[in-house]
């Protein structure tokens, strides 16, 4: 693997990250960069590998003591390298003392408690 760099998304990687989620199947609102963005500008992460954006998170502070956790997303081909979670560790330092949420899916809960989230409801999403 060559050099691994975690940092603050532009504009144009938070445009990348939200084409890679909708080929993923998400809804992301790929028309949304801007909004998503100013929302706090510090709060979107991206791993790049050589130069080359693989994974992307955000982490985004709503006031004091509030953060959400989203778009958490690896390229296929860099998963289960650790490349993911060195990222997710660093950018949850951007949330500091607040409570974070996340809107996940089952099948990373495992992953999610251990990094000491807790399950307090669910969504169910009907299709017809």
């Amino acid at each position: 693997m060559g050099e691994l760099v975690l940092e603050n998304m532009t504009l144009s990687d938070l445009q990348t990250t939200l084409r890679w989620a909708e080929a993923e199947g998400w809804n992301p609102g790929t028309a949304d960069a801007d909004a998503f963005l100013a929302a706090d500008p510090k709060g979107f992460f991206v791993a790049r590998l050589d130069g080359e954006p693989v994974a992307a998170i955000s982490v985004v502070n709503h006031d004091a003591d509030n953060t959400f956790l989203g778009l958490y997303i690896c390229r296929p081909e860099w998963r289960g390298q650790g490349i993911g979670l060195s990222l997710w560790t660093n950018a949850l330092k951007h949330a500091g003392d607040r409570s974070v949420g996340l809107d996940g899916v089952p099948e990373q809960e495992a992953n999610y408690r251990k990094s000491g989230f807790v399950r307090t409801g669910q969504t169910l999403r009907y299709v017809g």
